[in-house]
C-alpha cells in the first residue's frame, strides 16, 4: 500500500494533523502580535510597534515575524531601525 494513494487512512490523518498544527501555529502568531500591537507615537511615523515576547516566543514565531516584515511596515521590540 503507498502512502499517497486516496484510500489511505493514515495519509488522510496525517493530513489532517498537519493542517491542525499549521492553523493553531499561525493562529496564535496572531493572537500573540495582536495584543501587542501598537501605532508609532511620534508624527508622521508609518510603522506598527509590536512589543513581541522575547524568548522561546520569538524563536518558535521567527519564520513568521520574518513574512510580517516583508509584508507590513511594522518593527518588532529590541530591534534597530
Amino acid at each position: 500500500m503507498r502512502f499517497f494513494d486516496e484510500d489511505n487512512k493514515r495519509f488522510q490523518w496525517t493530513m489532517s494533523v498537519l493542517m491542525i498544527v499549521t492553523v493553531l501555529y499561525v493562529a496564535g502568531f496572531y493572537i500573540v502580535r495582536s495584543r501587542n500591537t501598537h501605532p508609532c507615537e511620534s508624527d508622521g511615523c508609518y510603522w506598527e510597534v509590536v512589543n513581541f515576547p522575547e524568548e522561546p516566543y520569538r524563536t518558535i514565531y521567527y519564520p513568521l515575524i520574518g513574512l510580517d516584515r516583508q509584508f507590513t511596515r511594522v518593527r518588532y521590540s529590541g530591534e534597530e531601525r
